[in-house]
């Protein structure tokens, strides 16, 4: 189990907070920081715990925590920075830390001069930003959590804690002097602690302590056991005296009828649709599934091939040109052009890989820079036309079965792959002209209407 083993905050400059479920297998800590000592930041502390304590993070699963963190903090960003900017302090920006505890497993987002490590045998192994360069970057390169005029960059990260093994959460001045005076595991803690002295310290040490094993269950003595043998055979011996031997002829037959729903609906006269429900309900992939448009970007020239993304850009083919857009703010990211017409895309593990109308093949980082090429003997096929999309639990694991997606002239159905039922819908006002992949990120598709991308988001309610 994760439990705090230290913490230190400087009232009223830094702040380190929690709260966890009563088994303590669940729960979130915050820890954020400002260089500076004005009393508004009392105000703007609290602030940031209230935000959260009111959020919907208690109601949040660990597969959907990595989105609930990017979508929550995306937006937090935008309220804290139209609060910095009223005050009168010289940094407008805060140094944050904020983690969810599943079992022994941390997923956590950080901001600014805050950072993570974590005990790996005799080694303190660093996680997320690195501490090394911090002093070189630039107050935009430091992403500090209110600070910048457009989106903020939010990365989760991912750490599992094993046994007897220590997350530090420190501000830069400690991990400097940690890294400098090369600390030994064993002594990490009360070095850390010894920091308390200095103006503004600050630290959040977290150790996952393995279960005591309880007291091994008393076993039955042989007489307990015989004794209750004795009154179990007792009193089945006054159950039969008392209702005749016919009773466990009637209780023998009875167990052998079998409990389908065919005899059920015989023997209990209930009406048919009734049980049909019954079985679509048991049987149902989801509880619910919504087809919702997340978001419509009109473009300024015709999209000729599928878009292809990663987690962070969407990209679009437009005949010899390829554009990059970031996902978050739909800005353009990079712009390349080719020596012939983009016949298809498609995204690998190592990057892009493009198709082009003159036996060309070429792979690309996801940065645009031609990694390698080569040229075909033969022509490359076109475009396929768009074909029905399989969701299963491998692509999304909050459905447990098969829905099928299925293009229409101007929209696209969601239906049950096993009985054919319409779980949902949506309708474009011009025709659909292609559809990306499924995007697991961020739960969406990606599709082509007229000289738009619409974003057609997927929301899934578990069974």
């Amino acid at each position: 189990m994760i439990s705090i083993k230290s913490k230190l905050s400087t009232f009223p400059s830094s702040l380190c907070d929690w709260q966890a479920s009563q088994d303590g297998h669940w729960g979130w800590f915050v820890c954020t920081r400002h260089e500076e000592h004005d009393s508004v930041l009392e105000e703007i502390q609290a602030e940031v715990k209230l935000e959260i304590m009111n959020s919907s993070i208690a109601s949040v699963s660990r597969m959907e925590i990595d989105n609930w963190l990017r979508t929550f903090f995306s937006d937090f960003h935008w309220k804290m920075h139209a609060r910095l900017r009223k005050t009168e302090l010289r940094e407008k920006g805060l140094s944050l830390f904020f983690g969810v505890i599943f079992e022994s497993e941390i997923h956590f987002v950080q901001f600014g001069r805050l950072f993570c490590a974590v005990t790996k045998g005799k080694k303190l192994i660093q996680h997320g930003r690195a501490w090394k360069n911090h002093r070189a970057q630039s107050l935009a390169e430091m992403n500090l959590f209110g600070l910048s005029e457009g989106d903020i960059k939010v990365k989760p990260q991912r750490l599992l804690i094993e046994d007897n093994e220590k997350m530090l959460v420190i501000p830069s001045q400690i991990a400097n002097r940690i890294v400098e005076q090369g600390v030994e595991v064993n002594s990490l803690v009360p070095v850390v602690e010894a920091f308390s002295s200095q103006d503004n310290a600050q630290w959040l040490i977290l150790e996952n302590q393995p279960r005591l094993r309880g007291n091994k269950k008393r076993k039955l003595s042989r007489v307990q056991i015989s004794s209750f043998f004795l009154l179990l055979l007792t009193f089945l011996a006054i159950l039969y005296m008392a209702f005749g031997n016919r009773a466990c002829d009637v209780f023998l037959r009875k167990a052998r009828v079998k409990a389908d729903s065919a005899k059920i609906s015989t023997s209990l006269k209930v009406d048919p649709d009734i049980l049909k429900y019954w079985e679509s309900v048991v049987n149902a992939p989801l509880r619910s599934i919504e087809l919702t448009n997340g978001w419509t970007t009109d473009l300024e020239y015709p999209v000729t091939a599928a878009p292809a993304f990663d987690q962070n850009n969407i990209y679009i083919a437009s005949g010899n040109r390829l554009t990059a857009f970031g996902k978050r703010n739909r800005e353009m990211v990079w712009d390349r052009a080719f020596p012939s017409k983009i016949e298809s895309l498609h995204q690998t593990k190592y990057g892009l890989m493009l198709n082009l109308a003159d036996h060309q093949i070429v792979g690309l980082s996801n940065e645009g820079k031609v990694a390698w090429a080569d040229t075909l003997k033969s022509d490359i096929l076109p475009n396929t036309p768009v074909t029905s999309i399989e969701l299963t639990n491998r692509e999304d694991p909050r459905i447990d079965g098969s829905v099928t997606v299925i293009p229409m002239e101007k929209g696209l159905s969601a239906l049950d792959s096993k009985r054919g039922t319409l779980l949902s819908e949506i309708t474009f006002t011009n025709q659909l002209q292609s559809i990306s992949e499924y995007d697991r990120y961020d739960s969406c598709f990606y599709a082509v209407v007229e000289n738009a991308v619409v974003c057609v988001i997927v929301k899934v309610v578990n069974r």
